[in-house]
């Protein structure tokens, strides 16, 4: 199977489980809500929040492992790949160790969350189960670079939805059942270690070689993990912490349940980045083979047509989510809920501009210059921090989505691929027209189907607002594939169809 396929049947099974994934959150959210109530839902988001900054105790290890298993794999150096995996593995257990006792750290100052003592318990029950959970996948992480390596991501996709669906199926069954947060967090917990066992399974298949012993760890591989680490590491904490402020902030400064109301808003722009990434974000083992042969012409092209994929994909469905989201959230989950909307509007904002700019940060780590994500990360996301400290006190759950939005937009649009196209001698104005001609156009096609069929927006039904997307989407595809790329570009992007479904292509030829 070609490099190619294997992209296109990663891509396809990354994005389909996606799809699953948003169609089960959308429907267990307000399920959770009404189940758990305003307060328990914001403390599961709070402790979830948290917990979630665990993962920069990963300390960017996972992207070196992969780099380095994938270059040892492909010239077949099985012995220096294992030697990469069990060093690593050493390190993630020590690491697994930290965090437990961070848990359980966590889990005595739990009280802060308790408006009551009886709650206390409970919410310690939670942070114990979630933090084990998280620090029993650590180890695993050893793994991280097989999967990436053969770009067998669908095998580890179709485990994602088995884990998803039996998730969903057990968290309905106990809340039906009259139980709480706890109960949630034991299934999360169990969930997780199938999903770790799974994993390990897959690369054990993939990676016939693996093996494990003390004679393939060794010291001096640290150094060499921790050199392209370190600027990941920062990456991620600046991403964490952009990312994660603003339920946290929300939650010491006013209430769990303002918590609930700012999430249901954000989710919106999660999923909208969730579901693109999944479908785009494979590329930069290309790219560190296009670095590697000094094809440079070549990667540039690409950075500039992944750009204008995921700008088309990101501008047109982020306007979609801004002109639907108010009736949506209404139908979802309440009109007592609709002040969370422009919380929405913001953070799709935000969501579009991290979408567009993926392909320029897959492009830093492909070509070792990430130091330069390293620092405009690290003052995007003190900015978002600062920013959102500052407006929470007047506006509320808004001041906080404008806190992220605006160091966002100025980094991941302005500064970050300026400072790309430096490295890689790419044109600013090649980079920044491609991005502006999607704009327009993405602008004056949503804004004229509004005027012409507004109404349809404010409709707060499945089936109509279903409808709306769906009828605006083809004919935006078929413009879009004509006003945004290149004849080269289009017949590239044509030639990745089935050859069923390729008469265009014949047509233009």
């Amino acid at each position: 199977m070609t490099t190619v396929q294997l992209l296109m049947r990663s891509s396809f099974a990354r994005t389909l489980v996606a799809i699953l994934g948003m169609i089960i959150a959308f429907n267990l959210m307000p399920f959770m809500v009404h189940g758990l109530g305003d307060k328990w839902y914001g403390i599961w988001a709070i402790i979830s929040g948290i917990v979630g900054y665990y993962y920069l105790m990963d300390f960017g290890l996972a992207s070196a492992v992969t780099r380095y298993v994938t270059l040892y794999t492909a010239k077949n150096d099985y012995r220096s790949a294992n030697v990469i995996i069990n060093t690593s593995f050493v390190i993630y257990s020590a690491l697994a160790a930290v965090l437990v006792i961070v848990t359980m750290l966590i889990a005595v100052c739990a009280g802060q969350f308790a408006s009551r003592p009886e709650d206390v318990p409970v919410i310690r029950g939670v942070v114990v189960l979630m933090g084990l959970s998280l620090a029993l996948e650590f180890p695993f992480k050893a793994c991280s670079g097989i999967i990436g390596a053969h770009l067998r991501y669908d095998l580890l996709s179709y485990s994602h939805a088995v884990i998803l669906l039996a998730n969903a199926g057990a968290t309905v069954f106990f809340l039906k059942k009259g139980y709480g947060i706890l109960a949630l967090a034991v299934v999360c917990f169990v969930g997780a270690q199938l999903s770790n066992i799974i994993y390990f399974l897959i690369s054990r298949y993939l990676f016939k070689e693996l093996a494990f012993g003390r004679q393939f760890v060794e010291k001096d591989k640290i150094r060499t993990l921790w050199n392209y680490s370190v600027w990941t590491f920062i990456v991620q904490t600046a991403d964490q912490l952009r990312g994660r402020v603003g339920s946290v902030v929300i939650g010491f400064v006013f209430s769990a349940e303002l918590v609930t109301h700012y999430y249901i808003g954000a989710r919106f722009a999660e999923y909208l980045v969730h579901l693109i990434l999944k479908a785009t974000n494979i590329i930069t083992p290309i790219f560190t083979k296009y670095h590697a042969t000094s094809s440079y012409d070549e990667l540039r092209d690409k950075i500039i047509l992944l750009t204008k994929i995921n700008a088309v994909l990101a501008m047109f469905g982020g306007g979609l989510i801004i002109l639907l989201g108010k009736a949506f959230i209404w139908r979802w989950v309440g009109e007592s809920y609709v002040d969370a909307y422009p919380v929405l509007v913001f953070l799709t904002i935000a969501g579009i501009c991290e979408v567009v700019s993926t392909p320029v940060n897959n492009a830093l780590y492909a070509i070792a210059k990430h130091q330069i994500l390293g620092v405009t990360s690290t003052v995007e996301g003190l900015s978002c921090l600062l920013i959102t400290i500052g407006l929470v006190y007047t506006m509320g759950i808004t001041g906080a989505a404008i806190g992220t939005v605006v160091p966002m937009v100025l980094n991941r649009l302005i500064i970050t691929p300026y400072l790309t196209c430096r490295a890689i001698s790419l044109s600013p104005w090649r980079y920044y027209s491609s991005i502006l001609t999607v704009g327009i156009f993405t602008s004056v096609y949503l804004g004229g189907g509004y005027a012409f069929a507004g109404q349809w927006t404010q409709q707060p039904q499945y089936a109509v607002l279903a409808m709306t997307a769906c009828l605006a989407g083809v004919p935006y595809s078929l413009g879009a594939l004509y006003v945004v790329f290149t004849s080269s570009e289009r017949s590239l992007l044509l030639k990745l169809l089935p050859k069923r479904m390729r008469f265009t292509q014949k047509a233009e030829t």
